[in-house]
């Protein structure tokens, strides 16, 4: 749940930069549609097959002693913040842009991708992990109730 909002989220960002607006009009929109559903897929693939895992195994070698949860998760987070921005970056410049592979879309690389890092840690930190643990506590309250 928490890549499927990520992705929605940083495509339509990405989608509204590119255009210089916000997609209002139907083939704005038909634009974000198709770029989110190339971007999805690969997003959840990736963070469900590398990324998820190779950010717990870093955060259990920097982090070994640390008990207390939050600090542990926001670590993983901060994790996977950080190279999912960077692979869907790199990936978003690949599909999507018109800038020839060289010297251009290094410095392309090298603007958008700390945009797109910050966008995605405020959004990740402050509105998608409160969203997705307050539905699966509500999910999990409510199934206990029956």
């Amino acid at each position: 749940m928490m890549v499927s909002m990520m992705a929605f989220f940083m495509s339509l960002v990405n989608v509204s930069i590119g255009m210089g607006r916000i997609p209002m009009a139907l083939a704005d929109i038909a634009a974000f549609l198709r770029a989110l559903a190339i971007a999805w897929p690969v997003a959840f693939v990736l963070e469900m097959t590398v990324v998820s895992r190779l950010a717990r195994w870093i955060v259990g070698l920097r982090m070994n002693d640390v008990k207390d949860l939050r600090i542990l998760n926001r670590g993983t987070s901060f994790c996977i913040v950080t190279m999912m921005s960077a692979i869907m970056t790199i990936f978003g410049l690949l599909m999507f842009s018109n800038v020839p592979l060289g010297t251009d879309s290094v410095l392309v690389f090298a603007v958008a991708w700390p945009r797109n890092f910050m966008i995605a840690l405020f959004f990740q930190w402050y509105v998608a992990a409160p969203v997705v643990g307050r539905s699966f506590s509500w999910v999990m309250s409510s199934a206990g109730h029956h």
